[in-house]
Formats: C-alpha cells, sequence, structure tokens
C-alpha cells in the first residue's frame, strides 16, 4: 500500500489506523457566500447551500470538537465564504476556545476588516488569521480579486497589525499570494513588503494556482504539471470539511460534494470519518489508484512546496 509510513511520519502516529478516531483539522464553512468573485475561485458554479449556518447545528458541532479536544490539532473556520460577512464570527470562535479547542484559524480577503472588527477578532480567543493578497500593485491585485479595492485592504491589514502590535496579542498571521501567471512577477517585492510588515514568528508565502480536482479550467502556463501521483493523499485520513448546511465531503476542493460522506445535521462526526464513502476513497488510495479517481488525478494540492523568497519549502 502506497504512502502509508508517508502519512505516519507526517502526522506523527505508530499506524495508520490512529488516525480513523476522529479527524486532527477541521474546515467549517460558517458562511457560503461572499463579496468578491476572484479569478481562481470555484464561485461561478457554487451548488445551492445554505448562506450561513444554522446557529443550533454549529452548536451541536462545536460540543462533539469539544468532546475530542484532546485529537483535534486545529479548527478552521471558514472554507469557500468569506468569514467576516458572519456577523456571529467572534461568538463561534469564543464558543470553540471555550470547548478546549487548541488553535482556531479564519482565512479572509480582508475588505470588510475595519478598526472594530479588528479588536473584535482580537479580543474572541482567535489564535491565527491568514491574508489572502494576490498582488503588489493595484492592477494586479484587482484583476484577480475582482469586486475588491487594492487600498482598501492594505489599509485594513496594516491597521489589524498596529491593532495587534498595540494590544501585545500572540495571535499569529498568515500573508499568502495564490501564484499564476498574471503575478508571479511581483511575487520578490510582494514578499519583501509584507516580510517587513509582520513578526518575526509570522509567515509570508505562496502557493501555485490550482485546479479544484480538475473541476475548473485552471490551465496556467507558469504551472502547468502533469504526475502520476501514488501516494496517498493525507486529507483523507486527517482533515474533514464541513460545509454551511452540515455536508461533508471528500475535501476541500470536493465543494459539490461529489463524494458525500454524510451529514453532521443528523449524524455525528465521529461516524461520518468511517462513513463507507471515506473508507471507499482511503482503500483506492492505498492501493496506489489516486489517478482512478477523477478528482484526484494529478492533484497534488496535499503534496506541494510553500514557495517561500523564491525557493521552496515543505510546509
Amino acid at each position: 500500500m502506497s504512502g502509508i509510513s508517508n502519512i505516519c511520519d507526517l502526522f506523527d502516529v505508530d499506524e495508520i489506523s490512529g488516525l480513523l478516531d476522529f479527524p486532527l483539522f477541521f474546515e467549517i464553512e460558517t458562511v457560503h457566500k461572499c463579496n468578491a468573485k476572484c479569478r481562481m475561485c470555484t464561485i461561478e458554479t457554487w451548488p445551492e447551500r445554505n448562506d450561513f449556518m444554522d446557529a443550533n447545528l454549529f452548536r451541536k458541532i462545536a460540543s462533539e470538537l469539544g468532546d475530542h479536544a484532546q485529537i483535534v490539532r486545529a479548527c478552521t473556520l471558514c472554507r469557500d465564504g468569506e468569514p467576516l460577512l458572519d456577523r456571529g464570527l467572534e461568538e463561534k470562535i469564543s464558543m470553540l476556545k471555550a470547548n478546549g479547542i487548541k488553535h482556531v484559524v479564519i482565512s479572509t480577503n480582508a475588505s470588510i476588516l475595519d478598526k472594530k472588527r479588528s479588536l473584535s477578532l482580537l479580543d474572541s480567543g482567535l489564535d491565527e488569521i491568514m491574508f489572502s493578497v494576490d498582488g503588489y500593485t493595484k492592477e494586479t491585485f484587482e484583476a484577480i480579486r475582482t469586486g475588491l479595492h487594492y487600498e482598501t485592504v492594505l489599509r485594513n491589514i496594516l491597521g489589524f497589525l498596529e491593532e495587534r502590535a498595540l494590544r501585545g496579542s500572540r495571535l499569529k498571521v498568515r500573508v499568502r499570494m495564490i501564484l499564476q501567471s498574471s503575478n508571479i512577477s511581483e511575487f520578490g517585492i510582494w514578499y519583501r513588503f509584507w516580510k517587513n510588515k509582520v513578526c518575526a514568528t509570522d509567515k509570508v508565502y505562496a502557493k501555485p494556482i490550482h485546479s479544484w480536482g480538475n473541476q475548473l479550467d485552471m490551465a496556467d502556463n507558469a504551472f502547468t504539471e502533469i504526475r502520476n501521483m501514488m501516494d496517498a493523499c493525507s486529507a483523507l485520513w486527517t482533515t474533514m470539511i464541513i460545509h454551511s448546511d452540515g455536508a461533508i465531503p471528500a475535501c476541500s476542493v470536493d465543494y459539490k460534494n461529489i463524494f458525500l460522506s454524510g451529514n453532521v445535521s443528523d449524524q455525528t462526526i465521529k461516524s461520518v470519518w468511517n462513513s463507507e464513502m471515506l473508507t471507499k476513497l482511503r482503500r483506492i488510495h492505498l492501493a496506489g489508484r489516486r489517478d482512478d479517481i477523477d478528482l484526484c488525478r494529478n492533484c497534488y494540492l496535499w503534496d506541494r512546496s510553500t514557495i517561500v523568497n523564491g525557493t521552496e519549502r515543505d510546509v
């Protein structure tokens, strides 16, 4: 079986079966809407789902996560939407922290991150925030992140960093660029700019554009690569995605729930984690046949390196 030792070593377990008790990582979509239409996003083909996760459903999820807090390593409160559109986001962050979740994260485009919201997030118990900034110049940024204004995003992020410093907060910051043909020439100056704005414990990095499991035509001459993937993808053993309606897909690229594994509205997280669907996909991957699955064919999203300062370095 292919890739077992790699997964075990990566997540420090003796046997791969040790990862089947409960997920290590979660991405919970509390919002299924966005105020931007980025060129590398799936938004134009999103299926209909609840715009916002029901409060009772989130409490149910948070309770079960709390029951397994010793296993859960991190919970990201977003998936495909913009999390700051959820006016109850800070309450959800605080709920997870009260339930013992060690590391709570959000990823935002920062377009509505004004001073009031910055202070609210800093007070919520949030452990880490990731800012998506896909260009150094206004022209490049706005051509990629349609609907957003570069000056506003820049002002909001710098304002957040200032408030963090004034409060002496230990919240970690990541600034990320999705590399593509239209912005790759700006990476060097972009990296130097943001590296000088954040703390030594923060991270500034880039990840290449991808095709969402062959579901979008993201052909990009800068990053065209076809590989015969043999190793099993670690996401199937470590990470659970929960959409706004409680549906659980195979992984983060399965935004249409092609491989629907269950729904936490009427099931437990633990039972879905060992569902027939996920078990089947894991067996295919371990047999070295991941390319038999259209969604997984040539997908190396979880196998990429992070590009830092012009060089590649493993995440």
